[in-house]
């Protein structure tokens, strides 16, 4: 009996486990159906994070259909009767306010609650709608459909296994796929936007050279919100690629290269000579395989090795001298005030009015 409880206990566990994992990667890669089940759930409404559009409430199962019907026939109705300057005529309204009445009827019959009440459906008049006209920033070819996010400055960017392929400049678009912790740091696969086209290949980035979003992708994003990012970050990383181009750099050692090869020379060397010299200390308190005969080898060779020492210490010290004195001589420079010229003025004239409202979408961006 004690057995099969067990038994039972662990098959829980297990399937709570799976639904646990299965919740996170919806919530995680696909947060509409995420929501919509936690809907269903708990009988209450969700708003998807990262939306605006209340086209986007994720309502329970049964009842999502019903409302996705309605706010299809809102949409069909009002660009219908849209006249050919973007705003909407009397007769418009007037459809549109017909249409909102009867849509609040059908959403309280759906859902068992009140009728939320509706601008212009009970005759006076409503908003005009703003027609924010085509998005001049639109990717040409389809959504990847990830989390987006911008760079925050110049940064460089990698293949899978982390070989530099090029630099991206800062406020460059992309959209974040699957994060690794790495010695160098935390990356994320990313897919990037350039010209506007969606690149198939995917590339990788430290997340500290990027702001993301999660749970809404580049083509939902609000377009007021994502352009004042976008714009911020590319004219406070291009002011700060400025000041760093004035700063003076060190030139590469001339005999790094040289240096490096002796070096690992002279380390293999070394790292001989100690292997050995701990094999002569064991054999000195302790009885060898190849008894006396093998200590006898060993001692012979620590001899040699010896003799070989001063030749490589020799033959590696005035190229170890001269890299040195390079390096003695070209310290790391120190920073120096940065003159501001004219481009840079104006750049800092954008930041400046670009960032509060930059803050208030992203707050704590550099």
């Amino acid at each position: 009996m004690l057995k099969k409880i067990k038994r039972y206990a662990i098959v829980l566990a297990a399937g709570c486990l799976l639904i646990w994992v299965g919740l996170w990667a919806a919530r995680k890669y696909a947060p509409p159906v995420y929501y919509r089940i936690a809907a269903s759930v708990t009988g209450r409404d969700f708003v998807i994070p990262g939306t605006v559009d209340p086209v986007q409430i994720a309502s329970p199962f049964w009842r999502g259909a019903n409302l996705e019907a309605i706010q299809r026939k809102l949409a069909a109705a009002a660009s219908s009767a849209a006249d050919g300057s973007g705003k909407f005529s009397r007769a418009a309204r007037k459809i549109r306010r017909s249409v909102a009445a009867g849509a609040s009827s059908a959403v309280a019959a759906v859902t068992g609650e009140e009728p939320a009440e509706i601008p212009g459906a009970d005759g006076a008049p409503a908003e005009e709608p703003v027609d924010e006209g085509p998005d001049p920033r639109a990717a040409k070819n389809e959504d990847p459909g990830y989390p987006w996010g911008v760079l925050v400055r110049d940064a460089d960017f990698f293949d899978p296994q982390m070989k530099k392929l090029g630099t991206l400049p800062a406020g460059s678009v992309i959209e974040h796929m699957t994060v690794k912790k790495l010695p160098e740091g935390e990356v994320v696969s990313c897919r990037v936007l350039r010209n506007l086209e969606w690149k198939q290949r995917a590339v990788v980035f430290f997340t500290a050279d990027l702001v993301r979003f999660d749970g809404v992708t580049y083509a939902d994003a609000p377009r007021k919100e994502r352009d004042v990012v976008i714009d911020y970050c590319t004219a406070a990383g291009k002011l700060e690629a400025l000041r760093a181009a004035q700063q003076p750099k060190r030139g590469k050692n001339p005999y790094e290269a040289e240096y490096q090869a002796a070096k690992a020379k002279h380390d293999a060397f070394q790292k001989h000579v100690n292997e050995v010299n701990s094999k002569i200390r064991w054999a000195n308190t302790h009885d060898l395989p190849g008894g006396p005969t093998e200590r006898a080898r060993l001692l012979q060779e620590g001899r040699v090795l010896r003799g070989q020492q001063a030749t490589e210490d020799a033959a590696f010290k005035p190229i170890r001298d001269k890299w040195a004195d390079w390096e003695k001589r070209h310290p790391e420079q120190q920073w120096r005030p940065v003159k501001e010229t004219p481009e840079m003025k104006e750049l800092q004239k954008v930041v400046d009015r670009l960032r509060p409202a930059a803050l208030q979408v992203v707050p704590g961006l550099p």
